[in-house]
């Protein structure tokens, strides 16, 4: 399943935050994951796909805790507390376009 998070990306890596009772917080500490974000116009019929795939590590240090809150924040849009950072350093990233005129593009970076 998906959970959709508020995130930042910053330099090669992505950071969001969660309460450590989600689905994420319990089961993606330290481990590898998938990231993807999405966005699709249905006026224009067009869209594009961005998929990153890292190590979701938990931001345990103070120090790196005060840099990303002072610098890039997440800022969770529902209520409760997100007290739990997480910061995803890609190893692959790739992505596509969907167009319905000009079918399916893709491209990717590693």
């Amino acid at each position: 399943g998906s959970n959709p998070v508020n995130y930042r990306r910053s330099d090669s890596s992505i950071g969001f935050r969660t309460t450590p009772y989600s689905r994420i917080g319990t089961y993606a500490r330290n481990t590898n994951r998938a990231f993807e974000v999405d966005n699709i116009d249905t006026e224009s019929q067009q869209g594009w796909s961005v998929v990153a795939v890292g190590r979701a590590n938990m931001v345990d240090d103070l120090e790196e805790l005060r840099a990303i809150k002072a610098e890039w924040d997440p800022r969770p849009w529902p209520s409760g507390q997100r007290s739990m950072y997480f910061r995803m350093p890609w190893r692959e990233l790739t992505g596509r376009v969907l167009s319905i005129r000009g079918g399916v593009g893709e491209s990717a970076t590693t």
